[in-house]
């Protein structure tokens, strides 16, 4: 008896080895699974937020920018926008449509002005939108040439009223002087009727 208890209990130990060992390997390939699914889980997660991520970012920056190069696109192609652009967001792309705003205001100005001096109002006005405006000074400049040259122009043309004038009468008294007068007094009567 003592001797199939010890081979039993040898038995029974080696079966406890085995069992220790294939027990190991299912809780090392239980643990590798789960290290698996954790790692796959958490790079599914990463994606997502990083789909979710993009989608904001490109709700944060491509519809700001989008906006902002169809409004420069019009500028581009020499009209001016007839709204002001408009960013819902609050960041630098807000700045930016300020300025742009604030250019396409001047512009307007600029062309109202430009289209005043098209229409022979010499004296309208322009401010200049600061000290360093470089179109603005110019645009003022060719006011000062135009209203210079009209001055010159209407100085001009009275000279030129005169000199028709003295040059008519002179070919109108030439005439009455060539025409045959059987008497002074009826020359003189032209002259004096001229």
């Amino acid at each position: 008896i003592l001797f199939e208890y010890s081979n039993t209990k040898q038995l029974a130990g080696l079966l406890i080895d085995r069992f220790d060992i294939y027990f190991q390997k299912v809780i090392r390939n239980q643990k590798q699974l789960i290290i698996w699914l954790i790692s796959s889980l958490s790079f599914i997660l990463i994606v997502a937020i990083s789909i979710l991520y993009l989608r904001k970012l490109r709700q944060i920056i491509y519809q700001p920018t989008g906006k902002i190069m169809d409004y420069t696109a019009i500028m581009k192609s020499g009209k001016i926008p007839g709204d002001d652009l408009q960013t819902s967001s609050k960041d630098e792309f807000r700045i930016i449509s300020e300025h742009l705003n604030s250019i396409v205001g001047l512009l307007k100005e600029k062309t109202s002005f430009v289209k005043a001096l098209n229409q022979g109002d010499l004296q309208a006005e322009l401010k200049l939108s600061d000290e360093e405006d470089l179109l603005g000074k110019e645009l003022l400049d060719i006011q000062i040439n135009t209203q210079n040259a009209a001055a010159e122009r209407q100085k001009h043309d009275e000279e030129t009223t005169k000199r028709r004038y003295i040059n008519e009468g002179l070919a109108r008294f030439s005439e009455i002087t060539h025409a045959r007068y059987d008497q002074i007094s009826k020359l003189t009567d032209a002259f004096i009727k001229e």
